[in-house]
């Protein structure tokens, strides 16, 4: 990396700009305009992630179990929902079938 001394303006390739990401990640305090795609993105979100603290950490790490812990829930009740939705319109078959044959 020692050897790499291009600068922002003169990154071409895809590897140029890792290298360069790489190499000057600790300055950088947001992302770069040049480095805004989608995999640079996730890599400088790993970034300030790693850099909290480990209070602040905790609290990310709990502030995720509770999202995840809340779409698991409407997960779970839409899955409920659509299967209580299958049996009625099956009850509501049977009975229809029913009727039917009570009127023949």
């Amino acid at each position: 990396m020692p050897n790499f001394t291009k600068e922002a303006e003169d990154l071409e390739t895809d590897v140029e700009k890792w290298t360069y990401l790489l190499k000057n990640m600790s300055r950088l305090d947001q992302i770069p305009v040049y480095l805004n795609k989608r995999i640079f993105q996730r890599i400088f979100q790993i970034a300030e992630i790693s850099n909290l603290t480990p209070e602040e950490q905790t609290m990310y790490e709990a502030s995720l179990k509770d999202k995840w812990d809340y779409e698991n829930v409407l997960a779970t009740a839409m899955r409920e929902s659509k299967l209580e939705g299958k049996l009625e319109g099956e009850r509501k078959g049977e009975l229809k079938a029913k009727l039917e044959t009570a009127r023949e």
